[in-house]
């Protein structure tokens, strides 16, 4: 694993059902600094971005700083939901009742 990757990737919304991962600290510094402007009175995006400018510096170790980013996207509301179940779907019939492929 490259140095500053996270061992498993944050995934965040940036749009309508868009998933932006954050797959390393560079990421995740860049994530902060676009969020910046409109959760600067944020105390949790303060600790996060403090967190990520301390991975970047050796400091601490990125999936510490990972932590923190975390816990900021799911406070912002930007954490996307975990899709980890499988969406079944239901066979399509004609009105003859044979199965349409």
């Amino acid at each position: 694993m490259p140095k500053g990757t996270f061992a498993e990737p944050i995934n965040t919304l940036v749009g309508i059902g868009f998933v932006k991962p954050i797959c390393s600290v560079e990421d995740a510094y860049i994530f902060l600094m676009e969020w910046r402007g409109l959760q600067a009175s944020d105390h949790a995006h303060k600790v996060a971005l403090k967190a990520v400018r301390a991975a970047l510096a050796g400091e601490i170790e990125p999936d510490t700083a990972r932590s923190f980013v975390e816990i900021f996207a799911r406070k912002a509301g930007l954490l996307a939901p975990v899709m980890d179940t499988v969406i079944a779907s239901t066979t399509v019939t004609r009105r003859s009742g044979a199965p349409v492929h």
